[in-house]
């Protein structure tokens, strides 16, 4: 087959743009495989329909057609206008109700309220129980003296030759004991005292002093106590009490 004149050349190119939209309408009818990236060549009919080649050859009446590489991307065109603004949509389904939000901090404390009216008198409550006893009051001012009371009748003569004298238990004490010590003496059975003292065994002067010397025993008295009080810097000694009992 000849090769293409010149005019036939342009014919192709001017056809393999048509082809190429025939290319989409009869794709079906292509039984080899397109390659964008190397073109290929095919047989094509003036009504734009192809053909594969046999053995290197078109058919009579078909023009071998080469189509090219795809070319680079063009450059994107421009941003079309914007598009009239769409329909209002239907109202979408109610949403399920939100999760309760936290609290919210505590508003400030408003102004006092006017004071209310007087409530009505409650009745009398119940008599609430006695209370403690309170501290006993001071001692009050002495009193005047009183009058001399009468004389009391006289007693009955006692008896001296009925009477004794008891001596009491010795208290003893040694060298350097201070303090107070006591001794004591008690009359019979059926007499009562009448008088009494004391003494001290191998004290130093000093040492023991006579501090108290009474009866003992309620009224009649029925014993005699004396008290002494010891510094025994030098010495140690004993100290004995003595009543006289009577009837």
């Amino acid at each position: 087959m000849k090769p293409l004149s010149k005019k036939m050349s342009i014919l192709t190119v001017g056809f393999a743009g048509a082809l190429t939209l025939g290319i989409v309408g009869t794709a079906a009818a292509i039984t080899h495989t397109i390659n964008p990236g190397t073109g290929f060549t095919s047989c094509a009919s003036k009504g734009r329909v192809l053909e594969q080649m046999v053995d290197g050859q078109c058919a009579s009446g078909y023009y071998r057609v080469t189509v090219g590489a795809q070319g680079l991307t063009g450059a994107t065109g421009p941003t079309g206008a914007t598009g009239p603004k769409g329909d209002t949509g239907a109202t979408g389904a109610t949403g399920p109700t939100g999760a309760t939000g936290p609290a919210g901090p505590t508003g400030a404390t408003g102004p006092k309220g006017d004071t209310g009216a007087t409530g009505a008198t409650g009745p009398t409550g119940a008599t609430g129980p006695a209370g403690p006893t309170g501290p006993t009051g001071l001692t009050g001012p002495a009193g005047p003296t009183g009058p001399t009371g009468p004389t009391g009748p006289a007693g009955p003569t006692g008896s001296v030759a009925d009477s004794v004298v008891v001596i009491g238990t010795a208290t003893t004490f040694v060298l350097g004991n201070f303090g107070a010590f006591a001794a004591s003496a008690s009359c019979p059975a059926g007499k009562y005292a009448i008088g009494g003292g004391g003494d001290t065994t191998d004290v130093n002067p000093g040492d023991a002093t006579l501090m108290d010397s009474e009866p003992t025993g309620g009224s009649p008295a029925t014993g005699w106590m004396v008290n002494y009080a010891v510094n025994a810097f030098y010495s140690g000694g004993s100290l004995t009490a003595y009543v006289i009992c009577g009837t």
